[in-house]
């Protein structure tokens, strides 16, 4: 019975992290419509004004339809025009939405070094499904957070990442009534640099760093393609 509760919890997580996913591919896509015409194979990109509207309505459709609290594109910034952003990104802002801005100068102390982050280097260098954090987003909606991203990709090249925000407080509602029907109703969420994402094992918070596992639990591998993601569970 233990055995098949600890299963349970397994297979619901990994399948909402798995739908997420799923969901930032599709809005990915629509970015990709809407960039590529405008893009030489061999030129530089340059996102006009108008094309960044069209980006906006569709950051705010995924928006109005998921959890998340950014969502947007990432480039790899040699590959951009010099009179055009390096980061398309769109944030919560009560019951709007909004165009997060950066600075995106290298001489300045709030220079934002995106490159090289986890995220990016996840989802550009490595081309990969990406969980990065939590960590505190200083330079963004300054709360405790988690980026999701994949790469982007605009005639057979990747060129940067696109991604989404979610706060730590949402993974919880989301995620703990999931984790709570494990064994002795401890769980936690795990991501591939054995940080706690989100617990419901009292001394071991989100944040927390667990290099080795805890007497009497067990790590289970997620079931979701391409990604480094486990659970923390009470041994049988």
């Amino acid at each position: 019975m233990e055995l098949a509760r600890n299963a349970e919890v397994l297979q619901q997580c990994s399948h909402w992290i798995e739908m997420v996913f799923e969901s930032i591919s599709a809005v990915g896509t629509k970015f990709a419509e809407i960039v590529q015409p405008h893009v030489d194979e061999t030129q530089s990109i340059n996102i006009a004004s108008a094309t960044r509207k069209d980006l906006f309505l569709a950051a705010a459709n995924y928006l109005e339809q998921h959890p998340a609290d950014g969502v947007g594109l990432i480039f790899q910034r040699e590959l951009m025009a010099a009179s055009s952003p390096e980061l398309e990104w769109w944030i919560r802002d009560g019951e709007k939405f909004t165009r997060q801005e950066f600075v995106n100068d290298p001489d300045s102390p709030l220079f934002y070094d995106y490159e090289q982050l986890e995220w990016f280097r996840g989802g550009f260098g490595a081309e990969a499904r990406t969980v990065a954090g939590p960590y505190i987003d200083y330079l963004g909606v300054n709360d405790y957070v988690t980026t999701w991203t994949i790469p982007f990709v605009i005639h057979d090249r990747t060129v940067g990442v696109v991604g989404i925000d979610i706060k730590i407080s949402t993974l919880e509602k989301v995620l703990i009534p999931k984790l709570l029907k494990a064994v002795d109703r401890r769980a936690a969420l795990v991501n591939e640099n054995k940080q706690i994402i989100v617990s419901t094992i009292g001394p071991l918070p989100s944040g927390t760093l667990v290099e080795t596992v805890p007497e009497g639990y067990v790590v289970l591998p997620l079931e979701v393609d391409k990604l480094d993601l486990a659970l923390l569970v009470k041994s049988e």
